[in-house]
């Protein structure tokens, strides 16, 4: 089974994997979920520049929860960094 199917499959992996550093996680993530989070903020008129900020920045405090086990999930990963890169870019469009 490749990592990918693994992570596909398994949340806890994908997060513990995270917060290992792992490269291909890392990959993962960006593959899987950046494109929801991309069209998300192009609704709400963003840039691509802006799609990126907000993922980077979303997955900055996964990787910093992961890291410092204070991260439990109640949903999908995926669910949880969209609805974070959401969060981020809502606040961002207030203070505009």
């Amino acid at each position: 089974m490749g990592n990918n199917l693994q992570y596909e499959l398994n949340d806890d992996l994908l997060l513990s994997s995270l917060a290992a550093g792992d490269s291909k996680a890392l990959s993962f993530i960006y593959k899987t979920i950046y494109p929801t989070v991309e069209k998300m903020v192009f609704k709400m008129n963003g840039s691509t520049d802006d799609a990126y900020d907000v993922f980077q920045d979303a997955v900055t405090i996964l990787y910093e929860k992961a890291k410092s086990n204070s991260l439990h999930l109640s949903c999908k990963f995926s669910t949880y960094l969209i609805s974070v890169a959401k969060h981020l870019w809502l606040k961002k469009l207030s203070k505009k």
